[in-house]
């Protein structure tokens, strides 16, 4: 993630340029390629200051990994 956080946008447009030429499609990649570490960044900082407890209680009625996830984990991160 520091590689593609530091490296410019440039870097990852020329090699999408040559495998898909001059069009919008190489700017949206290198874009996102650009865009995606510091999303997974915060996202993983937010789950880890999750109280443990309130998992846990979520595992003991029976949730899945899914359903806590989705329902409980996403909600409390942000």
């Amino acid at each position: 993630l520091d590689v593609m956080q530091t490296l410019p946008a440039f870097v990852y447009l020329i090699p999408v340029l040559m495998l898909f030429g001059l069009c919008k499609v190489p700017a949206v990649f290198a874009t996102l390629i650009y865009a995606l570490p510091p999303l997974v960044r915060l996202t993983e900082l937010g789950l880890s200051q999750i109280d443990p407890s309130l998992l846990q209680a979520a595992h003991g009625l029976g949730a899945s990994r899914w359903q806590r996830l989705r329902r409980i984990a996403l909600p409390l991160a942000l």
